[in-house]
C-alpha cells in the first residue's frame, strides 16, 4: 500500500511538472508572438508615415510649383512608344504560349500543371519578336548574308527593312520559338527523370542480387 501511495504521489508530481512546463511553453510562445506582432505593427507604422511624408512633400511642391509635373513632348513620345510596344508584344506572347501548350499536350503532360512553362515560353517568343522588330538580330546577320548570297548592299538594306512586315511570318516565328523553348525544358526534365530513375533502381538491383 505504501508503495502504491508513493507511486501515485510521484505521478501527481510529474503531472504537475508537465503542466507547469506546458504553461511556461505557452507563455513563451505567446510572448514571442506578441513581440513579432509588435515589430510588424511598428514597421507598418513607419512605412505608412514615410508614405504620408512623401505624399505631403509632393503636394506641397505641386502647390508651390504647379508646372513641376508637366511632361515634355519627348517624354510623352517615349511613353506612347513604350505602351505601343507592350501592346504589340502581347501578340507573340499569346502565340508563343499557344505553341508551347501544343508541345506540352503532344508530350502527354497537362497544360494546367505547366502554366509556368507555357507563360515563360510565351515570354521568350515575345523577346525574340522584339529582337527581330528592333532589327538588331538582322544587323548581326547582315554581313554573312551580304557576303554569301546578296552581292548588292541595296538589296541587303531592303531585306532588313522588309523583313518583319509580314504578320504571318512573325506569328509563325513566335509559335516556333514557343514550341522550341518548351521542347528544351521538356527534354531536359525527362532526361533528368530517367537518370534519377536509373540511380534509384541500381541500389535495389544490388540488394536483390545480394539476397
Amino acid at each position: 500500500m505504501e508503495n502504491d501511495k508513493k507511486e501515485s504521489d510521484e505521478n501527481v508530481v510529474n503531472i504537475g511538472r508537465e503542466d507547469s512546463e506546458s504553461e511556461e511553453q505557452s507563455k513563451t510562445e505567446d510572448k514571442t508572438f506578441l513581440i513579432t506582432r509588435k515589430k510588424e505593427i511598428y514597421r507598418l507604422a513607419i512605412f505608412s508615415y514615410l508614405l504620408l511624408g512623401i505624399g505631403a512633400a509632393l503636394i506641397y511642391t505641386a502647390r508651390l510649383n504647379p508646372e513641376i509635373f508637366t511632361l515634355h513632348d519627348d517624354t510623352l513620345l517615349v511613353i506612347t512608344d513604350a505602351y505601343n510596344v507592350i501592346v504589340l508584344l502581347l501578340v507573340p506572347l499569346l502565340f508563343g504560349a499557344l505553341g508551347a501548350s501544343s508541345r506540352v499536350m503532344l508530350s502527354g503532360l497537362k497544360v494546367g500543371e505547366n502554366l509556368k512553362l507555357v507563360f515563360s515560353s510565351g515570354l521568350i517568343a515575345a523577346f525574340s519578336w522584339l529582337g527581330i522588330k528592333s532589327k538588331v538580330f538582322l544587323a548581326l546577320v547582315t554581313p554573312y548574308i551580304s557576303n554569301s548570297q546578296i552581292q548588292n548592299p541595296q538589296e541587303t538594306s531592303t531585306l532588313i527593312s522588309e523583313t518583319g512586315s509580314e504578320i504571318y511570318s512573325m506569328i509563325l516565328v513566335a509559335v516556333i520559338v514557343g514550341m522550341f523553348s518548351s521542347n528544351i525544358y521538356i527534354f531536359i526534365n525527362q532526361r533528368v527523370e530517367q537518370l534519377t530513375g536509373k540511380v534509384q533502381s541500381s541500389p535495389n538491383k544490388k540488394i536483390n542480387k545480394d539476397t
